[in-house]
């Protein structure tokens, strides 16, 4: 969590750019939101229980140069879909990875 907040510190005030940061698990998404939120990032976050629309919208907002999200959380099956965040965006920061198998 900590170099993640590091990264985003970095990203968004030293670069003036965005950043996604993605978890495989909804808890720490709802986690990294309330970090980045009480550290005074703009941010959301893209979450299985958002309508079609809920997440058009936040992506819409993170992709417009002049929106008002600089950093989105989400779980990789909930924002794994056909969504396009590089209009405005090439950072990502992965949290962790589930499943990976070392044979």
């Amino acid at each position: 969590m900590q170099y993640m907040v590091k990264e985003v510190y970095r990203i968004v005030n030293k670069e003036h750019s965005r950043v996604l940061i993605y978890s495989y698990w909804p808890s720490a998404v709802w986690v990294v939101r309330l970090v980045l939120e009480t550290l005074g990032f703009r941010t959301d976050r893209i979450s299985a229980g958002q309508s079609a629309k809920e997440r058009t919208d936040i992506i819409a907002r993170f992709n417009d140069p002049k929106g008002d999200i600089d950093c989105i959380s989400a779980s990789i099956p909930s924002a794994s879909e056909s969504y396009n965040f590089q209009k405005c965006c090439y950072n990502i920061i992965i949290l962790d990875v589930v499943n990976y198998n070392i044979i």
